[in-house]
């Protein structure tokens, strides 16, 4: 059976965030051993998502072999945000909140300090859910 996705409008310190959920249930499968992050974001990275969609579409049909591991893209600034600067990287493997080793290849954004991770499967539920993505940032967006 294929997971299912679908995404709920959720707030965090008095702002919106949208979570994505797999089969009615918050998930992070990069975070072995029953770690429960919840993959979820606000609106600038919602905004930072929707401008990679190139990289991230990329990343999802080629299944991980592009762009090249511990290769940078610089997709510059992000319309209607502070991001000045968004790159976009892939790694090949990574050490989860818990410490331990995931050798998962994964893309990483990186907006100034602040950052967003994630695997094949999270890029193709990000896909999915792309016109929800989109309805976020209209709705929130200010």
């Amino acid at each position: 059976m294929h997971p299912v996705y679908r995404s709920i409008l959720k707030e965090f310190h008095g702002e919106p965030i949208l979570e994505i959920l797999r089969n009615k249930e918050p998930w992070n499968d990069e975070l072995p051993i029953g770690a429960k992050l919840h993959f979820s974001f606000g609106v600038r990275k919602a905004r930072a998502i929707l401008h990679a969609e190139s990289i991230i579409r990329s990343y999802v049909e080629s299944k991980g072999a592009e762009p090249r591991i511990n290769t940078e893209v610089n997709l510059g600034y992000v319309p209607n945000t502070n991001i000045s600067e968004l790159k976009i990287s892939k790694f090949d493997s990574f050490d989860n909140a818990l410490g331990h080793r995931v050798d998962r290849r994964y893309l990483k954004l990186v907006m100034g300090e602040d950052s967003l991770a994630f695997g094949h499967t999270k890029a193709e539920a990000l896909l999915m859910l792309w016109d929800d993505i989109g309805r976020f940032v209209a709705q929130f967006g200010r």
